[in-house]
């Protein structure tokens, strides 16, 4: 993994600045997000509660003042392990005017339980006036009232990697411009080169709607030409994406990341990824893959999942990322006292080949000790364990 995907995946905190024509200035559509697991949550009656101030200093080329702004966020889950749930986020908007220039956007975020703030990187913007407007990145459709929208998906300005479809909705000011030219890179490497047709004419916005950011569509202000790129993840892989976009005389290069979120801790080391796989693989198999330059394993892990792939037609193999969260699942949940890791355990191993139990029972034999049965629907079958030494080692009975 690269060092700037990996600051990329641990950031705690995504922000984006877009900024699209007014009339007379710019409107900045400031989207920011927060993970659920980087709240803290206080426990009230039945529910658990965060909460958070958001303040926002825009400052000009010249470190003067030029807007204070502020929002608040509440949020109330219903259950502990919502908490802790690192694929949620809270999602907020703050929309103001700017006219051209450079800005730099500074941040606070105070978590009101805690009392922590949280000061990110400044967002950098330059306003300039052109044809071209850097492009919005867009996911699943979210309804808002008895609308679907395109949502908006607020990375920093990087692209998911995803099987999910993701568009992007490329901006275009001025008149008679009936096609767009588009090209990306991926790590180097070309990956799509098209003349571009499908368009729409409107005037770009974004809001907050059941807290998703959605892209919705006006006839006030200045309209712009907004081209449509369709599935543009599809051949994108991690790693660096070069965009080159040339409209009406003008030609502008936008360089983004594509980016795992959440991406299985498990998968951070190819070797152990590898050896990880003895619960579906025979050892041979495994020592045969081990058997090569450790610059290889990445390619050669990517490769024995490419036969398992239920999206072929995407770089992103849904089924490998199952696997590893099963990997990582057990590891955490199923680690016996004595023991640094749950990877090697009877319950590690049927989880991680069977993945999560319809049911699981627990209770005490008569002896005392601790058992868990554990039930799967498809196949139909059952594993007992037990917990003999009273340590968290259960130990398969049968199954």
């Amino acid at each position: 993994m690269s060092s700037l995907t990996a600051q990329v995946q641990q950031k705690i905190f995504f922000s984006s600045a877009t900024f699209l024509p007014s009339d007379s200035s710019f409107t900045v559509f400031y989207a920011y997000s927060i993970g659920y697991n980087q709240l803290v949550f206080e426990k009230k009656d039945e529910s658990y509660y965060a909460a958070l101030n958001i303040s926002l200093e825009i400052l000009d080329d010249k470190n003067s003042l030029v807007k204070r702004l502020f929002d608040s966020k509440q949020l109330t889950v219903k259950n502990y392990e919502e908490t802790n749930d690192a694929s949620k986020q809270i999602n907020g908007l703050i929309n103001f005017q700017l006219p051209e220039g450079k800005y730099s956007i500074q941040t606070i975020i105070t978590d009101l339980n805690s009392k922590r703030e949280l000061k990110p990187r400044p967002d950098s913007v330059v306003i300039k006036r052109g044809k071209i407007f850097q492009p919005l990145v867009i996911g699943k459709s979210i309804e808002c009232g008895q609308t679907k929208y395109p949502g908006f998906i607020n990375l920093g300005g990087s692209v998911p990697f995803t099987d999910d479809p993701i568009d992007l909705i490329i901006p275009i000011l001025g008149n008679g411009i009936e096609t767009i030219k588009v090209a990306v890179l991926n790590n180097g490497e070309e990956v799509y080169h098209s003349e571009v047709k499908d368009k729409f004419v409107s005037t770009l916005t974004l809001e907050l709607c059941n807290e998703e950011i959605i892209v919705k569509t006006t006839d006030k202000h200045l309209k712009t030409t907004n081209f449509i790129v369709k599935n543009i993840n599809e051949k994108l892989g991690e790693g660096m994406v070069q965009l080159t976009v040339e409209a009406g005389g003008e030609k502008k290069i936008f360089s983004q990341y594509v980016v795992w979120l959440n991406k299985p801790f498990s998968l951070t080391n190819t070797e152990s990824a590898i050896k990880s796989l003895k619960y579906i693989e025979d050892k041979k198999a495994i020592d045969k893959m081990l058997d090569n330059d450790e610059e290889m394993y990445s390619s050669i892990l990517k490769e024995y999942w490419k036969k398992y792939d239920p999206t072929p037609s995407t770089k992103f193999n849904p089924l490998m990322g199952e696997y590893y969260g099963r990997v990582d699942y057990a590891a955490k949940n199923f680690k016996p006292i004595d023991q640094p890791t749950g990877i090697n355990t009877d319950r590690a191993k049927t989880y991680i080949k069977y993945g999560k139990p319809l049911k699981v029972e627990r209770y005490s034999n008569g002896s005392g000790k601790v058992v868990e049965t554990w039930h799967y629907e498809n196949p139909g079958r059952k594993f007992i364990f037990v917990d003999k030494e009273g340590t968290g080692n259960y130990i398969l009975q049968n199954g």
